[in-house]
């Protein structure tokens, strides 16, 4: 009977291991991986008890069934892969963080869609009808500005995408707010111009709409670009 060196004990134990993990995650059972090789169950119970190894002709196709390497398996872990190939997953994950959640989007558009739509069918019913055509021409104005805040309000519905614009010191939810109170402030100007003739004294609001929005975005960016430091 042969006699297992220390280093080969702990390279079997680090193999029983990767291999019982590797099994599990493809949702196979002893019994499952056994029939698929061509050994029997009490085989494959001792590979992953670290009490024997494999057969030379049984590595590759054993490998091959769990989606590894052969030498990913005697070792016991997923090889390190090449910094070129990191950077292109890294950037594979960057992009698809971004774009996974594209529901958000779709429910966006047709939210925008329908505010659009209602605001141009309610200033053409009170034109044809009531021949209020000025000054409710605004109503379309103000539904194309909402559509600005919807959007706006839905990218922070994509948990995972505001997850990993804040990881790379962008605050996605006080530049939002930043924008959001921009557009109110247009809306209140168009709103109180048109129907109440305060254009002049109105015009303040958007020098102070600027300031607030970029203090409040600025102070933002800033515990954004904390966190990011403090993952590094």
């Amino acid at each position: 009977m042969r006699v297992y060196q220390k280093k080969e004990i702990n390279e079997m134990n680090a193999f029983s291991e990767f291999l019982f993990n590797l099994r599990k995650e493809k949702g196979l059972t002893q019994a499952n991986l056994a029939d698929m090789l061509g050994v029997t169950n009490k085989a494959v119970s001792k590979w992953e008890r670290g009490e024997a190894m494999p057969e030379t002709a049984q590595l590759l196709p054993l490998s091959r069934i769990l989606g590894v390497t052969v030498d990913e398996l005697l070792n016991g872990s997923y090889a390190k892969k090449p910094p070129s190939e990191e950077v292109a997953t890294t950037q594979n994950t960057v992009f698809d963080k971004k774009t996974k959640n594209v529901k958000w989007k779709k429910l966006s558009a047709l939210t925008c869609a329908v505010v659009v739509a209602l605001g141009v069918l309610a200033y053409l019913i009170l034109g044809f009808v009531w021949e209020l055509w000025y000054p409710y021409w605004v109503l379309t104005v103000l539904a194309g500005t909402s559509c600005v805040v919807i959007e706006i309000v839905f990218e922070f519905f994509d948990k995972e995408r505001c997850k990993w614009e804040m990881s790379h010191g962008k605050n996605v939810y006080t530049e939002g707010a930043g924008k959001i109170l921009m557009m109110v402030c247009v809306n209140v100007y168009l709103f109180c111009g048109v129907f109440a003739n305060l254009w002049h004294p109105l015009w303040v609001v958007f020098p102070i709409g600027g300031v607030v929005a970029g203090v409040v975005s600025a102070i933002g960016h800033f515990f954004a670009k904390g966190e990011r430091e403090d993952e590094e």
